[in-house]
């Protein structure tokens, strides 16, 4: 996966701040704050990070965990070394996108990391 190429690049560059947008129930999140990132973990689900919040007390890792509509992050401006956004932003109409790719470019430092993927229709779960 190539989560592994962004997790070793961000670590050559000494990142260390990662905001992981969308992040579901938290598997990339567990990831990195394993590999001593001080993670951010984001959701519009307040299920998914309720569970988050249960797997990171259990495994005693420090996970910021927020229920956060992506459209409205509510962080400092250039704050994150870097962002991890795996098959989200694709859930969003065109006009979303640009508002959420503006709002990626406000917290992410300059010289920062973003790794963002999209889903297509192509993909086996799209496949009826």
């Amino acid at each position: 996966m190539r989560i592994h190429i962004f997790f070793h690049r961000s670590k050559r560059l000494s990142f260390n701040k990662v905001i992981d947008l969308g992040c579901g129930r938290g598997r990339h999140s567990l990831l990195f704050a394993k590999n001593g990132y001080d993670v951010t973990a984001v959701n519009l689900s307040k299920y998914a990070i309720k569970e988050l919040v249960k797997k990171a007390k259990k495994d005693r890792l420090n996970i910021e965990c927020k229920v956060i509509d992506m459209l409205k992050l509510s962080f400092k401006d250039n704050y994150y070394d870097c962002l991890f956004t795996y098959h989200v932003i694709s859930h969003s109409v065109s006009k979303e996108v640009k508002t959420i790719i503006s709002e990626i470019s406000r917290i992410v430092k300059y010289k920062g990391e973003v790794f963002v993927t999209f889903g297509n229709i192509e993909i086996l779960s799209m496949i009826n």
